[in-house]
Order: C-alpha cells, then structure tokens, then sequence
C-alpha cells in the first residue's frame, strides 16, 4: 500500500530512467521493500529499453542503499546497469 512505501520513475530521459524517489515507511525498512522496489523500477525502466538506471541523492542511507544493491556512484549521480 502507498502510505508503506512510494516510486517515482521518469522514463523521458533518453538512453536512461531516472529514479526520482523511494521512500519506505521507518517501521518497514529493512523488510526488503527497498528492493523490491529498486527491482520493480529496474524491471520497468528494462521495459522501457532503458539501459542505464539513473539516481540522484544527498542521503547517506539511501547512498549505501543504491551501493548495496549494486549501483555505482559516478559522482553526485548513481548509475544502475540493467
């Protein structure tokens, strides 16, 4: 349900989808909803034949996050192979 976790996806961004926004309820972090949601936006943006995954944050956490889960930080941006 929506007040648990929420995605933003923009698809417009030529070669690449960019993941505008995750966010996991505090009581349901660490359940695997970040990852499921990372994986859903992954399987999308695929769709979309969108072969480079593009995220920009200043959070500490959400940066581990995108590391742990195999995106590369290139600078302010991570990048997510398909």
């Amino acid at each position: 349900p929506s007040h648990y976790s929420n995605l933003e996806i923009n698809k417009q961004v030529s070669a690449a989808g960019e993941i505008y926004f995750i966010a996991v309820n505090e009581q349901y972090r660490r359940l695997g909803v970040g990852l499921q949601l990372i994986n859903f936006a992954k399987k999308l943006l695929l769709d979309w034949n969108k072969s480079i995954i593009v995220v920009k944050t200043s959070n500490d956490g959400a940066r581990n996050f995108y590391l742990k889960h195999g995106f590369k930080n290139i600078g302010k941006e991570f990048r997510g192979a398909r």
